[in-house]
């Protein structure tokens, strides 16, 4: 016959066992999913650090565009970001954009547009073309063709835009030769 102490203690056993185990499944569950801020970056390696409320990191890869259509937005330290870990173990996720905050807003407003700003210069891609701004110069490239507005036009050189001269020329109502092929 079983000594009913011995049972009772075995059976306290189990149930803290248990109570452990689903602590561990709830920190585990509470870990799949969870917005930080970047502290630390590794561009040569594509890595980050991020402190997710209290939990650091190791080096954890970022989540880029890799495959056909490799693209390459490095992140920044502050960032915030989304850590995903499948199993729930946060030294073994990757860091995603966690999206726009009050420190850093969104760059633009308009719907079917993307559009890319680092620094003072910014792309702008729309259904009908493309459109580059830096520096005071605005460039773009549409169904309807090229446009510039500012700067400076240079090919090899020599200016080609509104201020370039042709020497060897009489003035008139003559036309230059063509270019030369």
């Amino acid at each position: 016959m079983t000594n009913p102490g011995y049972a009772l203690m075995r059976l306290i056993d189990r149930i803290e066992a248990l109570e452990r185990k689903a602590a561990r499944l709830d920190a585990r569950v509470n870990n799949v999913v969870r917005e930080g801020r970047i502290v630390e970056v590794d561009n040569a390696k594509g890595t980050v650090r991020v402190d997710a409320h209290g939990i650091e990191t190791g080096y954890v890869p970022m989540m880029q565009q890799a495959g056909e259509v490799n693209e390459w937005t490095p992140m920044a330290v502050g960032q915030r970001v989304v850590l995903i870990s499948p199993s729930g173990d946060v030294s073994r996720s990757f860091a995603m954009p966690g999206g726009y905050t009050d420190e850093v807003s969104q760059p633009h407003d308009k719907g079917a547009e993307k559009r890319i700003t680092i620094g003072s210069a910014v792309l702008t891609f729309t259904g009908d073309g493309l459109t580059i701004e830096t520096g005071g110069a605005k460039f773009e490239l549409t169904s309807a063709g090229f446009k510039q507005t500012g700067g400076r036009m240079e090919h090899d050189g020599l200016d080609v835009g509104t201020t370039h001269t042709h020497g060897g020329i009489t003035r008139g109502g003559a036309n230059t030769d063509p270019p030369n092929p």
